[in-house]
């Protein structure tokens, strides 16, 4: 009897660990916000809530969002024809370990001091600070 309460109780525990372990990680954000939608609108996203530090946020082509405060995201990935705004003096920070962090053919505008700050794991930054397009990396 005692053996079989050490398994159980060893099963539950491991199930626990998997559930919470699960729930760490990263949940894929589609935009629904059009082609010129406010980032940090809830509903501007499938599912509903704004992407966060290890989250990626997905545009299709043609979509468009603007970032008027401070956002945190693992993963960009933007469209052909599509457009991410950032408005003067705020920042987008995309940082994860996977790579490329920031993926597609879309467009993404820095307005005045605004800028991108990209890093990975290993702590190698780099910042874009200038209206830019992207490429395939």
């Amino acid at each position: 009897m005692r053996e079989l309460a050490k398994k159980a109780a060893t099963a539950v525990v491991f199930l626990m660990l998997v559930a919470h372990a699960t729930s760490a990680w990263a949940t894929n954000y589609a935009w629904t916000g059009g082609a010129a939608g406010d980032w940090h609108t809830e509903t501007n996203w499938d599912p509903n809530g704004t992407p966060g530090a290890n989250d990626r946020a997905d545009f299709g082509a043609g979509e468009g969002a603007t970032i008027s405060a401070n956002a945190t995201i693992g993963r960009l990935v933007i469209s052909s024809t599509s457009t991410i705004t950032i408005d003067d003096g705020f920042v987008l920070t995309v940082s994860h370990n996977s790579t490329p962090m920031i993926d597609g053919t879309g467009s993404i505008v820095t307005t005045g001091s605004a800028y991108i700050h990209v890093t990975t794991a290993a702590n190698n930054a780099i910042v874009i600070n200038q209206t830019m397009t992207l490429g395939n990396f």
